[in-house]
């Protein structure tokens, strides 16, 4: 079992013509130091491929539905900074973003989300200073 993983440096979205040859209608290429993972996106009536890791590459084919586009284009031009990992055991990736802590706040939509969670289940006299 081996696994390959580190930060993305870089990415590039693509969107295929619907009359492509192929059986994904998008996919986004990540770089890193993990070498290049290809994310191909299929449409709900389409049919995964199977993930896999070419051999004597570091090059990582990981196959998705569709509908989860936007969730991936989300995370990429939100977080910093994302993480890929692969398992070749099982031949499974995650992609994810890196828990960071700002100095004097964040603008990081997460953070934000969580603080005014917490501060909605304050009293009122408790958020003073928050």
């Amino acid at each position: 079992m081996t696994q390959y993983e580190g930060n993305v440096q870089s990415y590039v979205l693509e969107i295929q013509s619907p009359n492509n040859p192929y059986t994904y209608t998008s996919a986004i290429s990540l770089h890193g130091a993990f070498g290049l993972a290809i994310l191909y996106f299929v449409p709900q009536d389409g049919q995964l491929g199977k993930n896999q890791k070419r051999a004597g590459h570091d090059i990582f084919d990981i196959y998705y539905w569709m509908e989860s586009w936007p969730h991936f284009t989300d995370l990429l031009r939100n977080e910093k900074p994302v993480h890929f990992q692969y398992d070749d055991s099982n031949n499974t990736a995650q992609i994810s973003s890196v828990r960071a802590t700002v100095p004097g706040g964040s603008s990081r939509f997460a953070d934000r989300f969580i603080k005014a969670h917490f501060l909605s289940r304050q009293k009122p006299q408790d958020r003073q200073g928050a």
